[in-house]
């Protein structure tokens, strides 16, 4: 019996030779829903985490889950070994960034280089009418950052002072997000003016939420 579909995304993702691995990667970066649509709530709120210590403590779990023993799949148990052998060798090339297509990224927002993907809010900007649009118009508010999916993503806004939710609502990243580059907007932004920090949720399933609300300074903002 396969691996866990965990194991099996991760394996694809990972691939040798590395040519073959990046082209998967490039591939999930534009469109990740297809993949991610194998994955139980569990196992894709280990994969979010884009680390290698949840993600396979999750495929181990999962593997005695089935079989608490570990006595009836040995051979399970052998693939899991070679599977998690693999996987810890393997790591980013720091040179592949550039391969990837961005999709977003905040005008006027210094974002650090780096190879490896992790889920993050970027910046959020405010747009407040000008002097031309008409008196009573509201602003709206783009939130850019990395592990936006399609259809599963919410933004919430939290008052800085007492941290209540003032907005919550589902929200579809711009056309032309990626996985590591994702823009959401929010128009009109029907909050009071104040201090906020933005959230963004990603629905797991079953009533899970995933959150992403890092770097926190970087969630902030102020509407006046």
């Amino acid at each position: 019996m396969p691996l866990t579909p965990l194991a099996q995304l991760v394996g694809k993702l990972t691939a040798s030779p590395h040519a073959s691995g990046l082209t998967n990667r490039k591939q999930f970066n534009l469109d990740p829903t297809p993949d991610l649509a194998t994955l139980s709530p569990a196992e894709l709120d280990a994969f979010l985490q884009l680390r290698k210590g949840p993600i396979s403590l999750q495929v181990l779990g999962d593997l005695i889950g089935a079989d608490p023993t570990l006595r009836g799949n040995a051979a399970d148990v052998r693939d899991y070994v070679l599977w998690l052998y693999e996987y810890s060798r393997w790591d980013w090339d720091p040179n592949e960034d550039s391969e990837y297509k961005k999709g977003y990224s905040a005008p006027q927002t210094l974002v650090a280089s780096y190879p490896d993907p992790v889920c993050q809010i970027e910046a959020v900007l405010v747009h407040k009418p000008g002097p031309s649009v008409p008196p009573g118009t509201a602003a709206s508010l783009e939130v850019y950052g990395e592990g936006f999916l399609p259809g599963r993503t919410t933004v919430e806004i939290l008052a800085t002072a007492s941290g209540n939710s003032v907005y919550h609502a589902r929200h579809e990243p711009e056309p032309g997000s990626t996985f590591r580059g994702g823009k959401i907007v929010v128009s009109p932004l029907p909050i009071p003016p104040g201090s906020y920090r933005a959230v963004v949720k990603i629905a797991l399933g079953n009533g899970w939420d995933f959150v992403i609300d890092s770097p926190v300074a970087n969630t902030q903002f102020s509407l006046s």
